[in-house]
């Protein structure tokens, strides 16, 4: 239904999709994939029910968040990976292995709260290629704004 209008009363709203480029540069700025907004967390590591502009639904299926965990998983291990490897390079001959251990730990606990809202809006981009939104998706009292 790419495209398609829908009249919702006296309105007419289409759904059209953006691009993956447009999709993903909202998601690193902790907007709303399918529009754009501002708006759509409630705090750091919570996200609204819906988006404030366009009605998207931010937990669009059963178990959405799944991949937001993966992603931010997928995202720590590979940040985790570039310290042990600087670390590692930087230090050898004589590895030092706790000032590592150290600085590993710490990206370790760090990197997943610093990822989690970027996690939570680029799964939401990857879903939104993946399977685009439909009309019937965005809340009809949002629309036409």
């Amino acid at each position: 239904m790419q495209g398609s209008a829908r009249h919702y009363g006296s309105r007419v709203t289409s759904a059209k999709a953006p691009g993956t480029g447009t999709l993903v540069s909202r998601a690193l700025r902790r907007r709303c994939p399918h529009c754009g907004s501002k708006g759509i967390f409630t705090s750091w590591f919570r996200m609204a029910e819906r988006c404030p502009n366009c009605g998207l639904a931010t937990d669009r299926v059963v178990g959405h968040w799944i991949g937001a965990v993966g992603m931010n998983t997928i995202i720590t291990f590979g940040v985790l990976f570039v310290v042990l490897a600087i670390g590692l390079i930087g230090s050898y001959p004589e590895i030092d292995p706790l000032p590592i251990l150290v600085i590993a730990v710490v990206t370790a606990l760090v990197v997943p709260l610093l990822a989690w809202p970027y996690s939570q809006t680029l799964w939401t981009a990857v879903d939104i290629v993946m399977r685009p939104v439909t009309p019937d998706e965005l809340d009809p009292r949002f629309l036409g704004r």
